[in-house]
C-alpha cells in the first residue's frame, strides 16, 4: 500500500488535460500502430514521473491469445471519407469515420435503414444503415448482397461512434464492403465513400 501511495505524491494535477490531449493524437484502434505508439507513450510518460511499467508487445495476426482474449488482426487506416447529401468527413477529421477492420474501397448508392428483419429484402444493392449488433448485421450484408454499411449508435448527437468488426483470421473470407460509423440515424439519400 505504500508503494502506491508513494506513487501518487508524484502525481500532477495540472498534467491531466496536457495528457488526454497527448493521447488523444494517437488513432488507438485495436490492430493498428496507432495503439502500440500510444502505449508506449503512456509507459514514458509515467517513466517521467518515476513510475515504471511493463508494456507487453503481441503480433497482431487474429490467431494468438493473450490475456484470455483473441488478438485481431492488423490494421491500419490510410484514409476515408464520408458524403451524404453536401455533408463530408473524412478521416483527417477524425479516424471514426472508418470502422475499425474495413476493408477498402468505394461504394456509392441508396441507404436502406434496416429497422426490422423485413427490411434485409430490399437491401441487396443498397448501403445498409444499421444501429445494433454490427458485426452480426454487417456479415449478414455482405450475405444479401448489400453495397456499404452504415453504423450508427443512438443517443450520441453529433459525435462519430467507435465500432469496429475487430476480425480474427477465419473471419477474413466474409468482408466485403466498406463500413462507415454515422453520428446520426435518418439519413435515407445516396453516400459515397472512399478509403
Amino acid at each position: 500500500m505504500n508503494k502506491y501511495l508513494k506513487m501518487a505524491e508524484s502525481f500532477q494535477e495540472d498534467r491531466v488535460i496536457e495528457d488526454i490531449a497527448s493521447i488523444s493524437k494517437f488513432h488507438r484502434i485495436q490492430g493498428s500502430q496507432g495503439l502500440v505508439d500510444a502505449a508506449q507513450f503512456v509507459v514514458n510518460s509515467l517513466a517521467e514521473l518515476n513510475i515504471y511499467g511493463t508494456l507487453y508487445k503481441e503480433v497482431y495476426d487474429g490467431l494468438r491469445e493473450f490475456a484470455n482474449f483473441k488478438v485481431p488482426i492488423a490494421w491500419e487506416l490510410v484514409e476515408g471519407e464520408v458524403e451524404i447529401d453536401s455533408r463530408k468527413v473524412s478521416s483527417e477529421r477524425t479516424p471514426l469515420v472508418v470502422l475499425a477492420h474495413s476493408p477498402s474501397g468505394e461504394c456509392e448508392g441508396k441507404i436502406v435503414a434496416i429497422e426490422r428483419e423485413p427490411d434485409w429484402k430490399r437491401a441487396k444493392g443498397k448501403i445498409v444503415l444499421v444501429g445494433e449488433n454490427w458485426r452480426e448485421n454487417y456479415r449478414k450484408a455482405c450475405k444479401v448482397g448489400a453495397i456499404g454499411f452504415i453504423a450508427y449508435r443512438k443517443g450520441l448527437g453529433n459525435a462519430f461512434p467507435y465500432i469496429g468488426l475487430f476480425l480474427k483470421k477465419e473471419d477474413l473470407s466474409w468482408p466485403r464492403f466498406l463500413q462507415y460509423p454515422y453520428p446520426r440515424p435518418g439519413l435515407r439519400r445516396s453516400k459515397k465513400r472512399r478509403m
